[in-house]
């Protein structure tokens, strides 16, 4: 390990360089807090369903037809950005780049979906 103060070599396994006493870093892969995300992954994919498990149960016992697509149409759009913040989430650069675009595809899905639904049924 070199310091980055005087560029002297110390060993790799040493805290301050031997030259200058600067304090040395180690030089891995810088980390982020993995832990930190993986909770707010976990977070919003817990939230995800129990959005959906509302969903079903208002909907469930829902009568007023009107109230119907106003309801959907909320859950819809909260799910939405669930997800997206599910793809946010993922560590891995590929991975997210993957997710967010199923998630928009997903959605776009999602709205054609609930625009047939609406045709149908008026």
């Amino acid at each position: 390990m070199f310091c980055p103060s005087c560029k002297t070599k110390n060993e790799e396994s040493a805290q301050f360089c031997k030259n200058c006493g600067m304090r040395l870093l180690p030089q891995g892969p810088l980390t982020t807090n993995t832990k930190a995300l993986d909770t707010w992954l976990l977070f919003f994919i817990i939230l995800l369903f129990v959005l959906s498990l509302v969903e079903f149960i208002v909907l469930r016992f829902l009568l007023d037809f009107l109230s119907f697509f106003t309801i959907t149409g909320f859950f819809s759009f909260l799910q939405s950005s669930i997800l997206i913040l599910i793809a946010i989430s993922i560590k891995n650069n590929k991975l997210k780049i993957i997710g967010v675009i199923a998630t928009i595809i997903f959605i776009i899905i999602m709205r054609v979906n609930y625009l047939f639904m609406i045709d149908f049924l008026m």
